[in-house]
């Protein structure tokens, strides 16, 4: 039985169902795993529970420049302090390029596997001070350069990746299907509110779940729903008190066919999954940060595992990511989805054989099996 260290420091874990994955494969393969993340109150009760599960708190990340600058070092302090310990690690599971940034060369000693979660040309800039980093730009690069394998969600990206970072051998492809199932029982009373509030819904719920950002323009969706007339409703999940959030609020004001529900934390959202009719996925590139405008074009939704769980045939951005799926697959309709007569359109083509997409759509959530490709990975196949 090997001692797994899977660490995720981007964001709350809650925030990060691809760690969540990660933790729930390894220890069905048997190995016992240790988690360095942000607020372990929000790790899932299926793995704290386990008796070969353990963690370490990280803290909070701050929210200004400066307070980022300390609590990324006082984060990689942490870490340097878990590697150079008396426990020892058959393996280091880094969730994000960040993730591997904040272990440092410490990674060097260790077998290493790096993941990545999103598209990105360069690595991610190193803030603060800490001894553990060589003084040059390219330390992740090297990182995973020498990693025992890097791991991407898609396809399309592997080679991308492989060609950007210049690396080796092209990363292994670990699709972003969740390992974990929602528990509606230990939902908080304001979750449960609005899950009330859904099950007694009698409209055909068009749902949208994840990230509410720059990049998910919900103009189309939200005028598609108003034309589709009163046996629809329109669900958009993961609301938040920020920029985004604030103008989606304003852009509904009065609308009876739209229906905002707060973020809920990884895996309880799934609960909310299964009482939807359709599945969206909007997407579309976006211009800031280090993630290139390909992160949208070859995108690697949660959404489409976590709608596919519960056969819910979707509709999405004319990207490549998903159309490739979609025509392979059958389990939804790719359109303009800028264009609410384009909705409306892939909305009655989804209608007419709706029993066939969903059918689809469940197969496609089974013909992927994570705990084996995770178990390949460990293998270095």
């Amino acid at each position: 039985m090997s001692t797994i260290f899977v660490v995720a420091t981007d964001g709350n874990i809650e925030t990060l169902p691809p760690a969540i994955t990660v933790c729930g494969a390894l220890l069905n393969l048997g190995h016992c795993v240790v988690l360095a993340c942000r607020n372990v109150a929000g790790i899932p009760a299926e793995l704290s529970s386990c008796s070969e599960f353990s963690s370490f708190e990280l803290g909070p990340r701050g929210d200004s420049k400066i307070s980022r600058m300390k609590s990324d070092s006082d984060t990689q302090r942490k870490l340097q302090r878990i590697l150079r310990g008396r426990q020892k690690f058959d393996v280091v599971w880094t969730v994000t390029e960040c993730s591997a940034r904040d272990c440092g060369c410490d990674l060097f000693e260790f077998r290493h596997v790096m993941q990545l979660l999103e598209l990105s040309t360069s690595a991610p800039p190193r803030l603060g001070h800490n001894d553990a980093f060589p003084l040059k730009a390219d330390y992740v690069l090297e990182l995973a350069r020498q990693a025992y394998r890097v791991v991407v969600p898609e396809y399309n990206r592997s080679f991308i990746q492989q060609a950007w970072w210049r690396l080796s051998r092209r990363p292994a492809v670990l699709p972003n299907k969740p390992f974990l199932q929602g528990d509606e029982t230990s939902l908080t009373r304001e979750y449960a509110d609005s899950l009330s509030r859904l099950c007694k819904e009698r409209r055909r719920v068009l749902l949208y779940q994840g990230v509410i950002s720059p990049d998910r323009d919900f103009s189309g969706c939200i005028d598609a729903v108003e034309m589709l007339g009163k046996d629809y409703v329109l669900y958009l999940m993961g609301l938040r008190d920020d920029e985004s959030g604030r103008a989606l609020r304003e852009k509904i004001v009065g609308s009876n066919s739209i229906v905002l529900v707060e973020f809920v934390p990884a895996p309880q959202h799934l609960v909310f999954t299964k009482h939807a009719h359709i599945g969206l996925l909007p997407y579309q590139p976006a211009f800031a940060g280090r993630q290139s405008p390909l992160n949208a074009l070859y995108c690697a939704p949660n959404k489409i595992w976590e709608y596919s769980r519960f056969g819910l045939p979707m509709i999405g951005s004319d990207v490549p990511g998903l159309t490739s799926v979609f025509t392979q697959v059958g389990l939804g309709v790719t359109c303009n989805i800028n264009d609410p007569g384009s909705i409306v359109e892939a909305v009655r083509q989804i209608e007419a054989d709706y029993g066939g997409y969903s059918k689809r759509s469940r197969a496609y959530f089974d013909s992927v099996n994570i705990v084996e490709i995770v178990r390949k990975i460990l293998k270095g196949d």
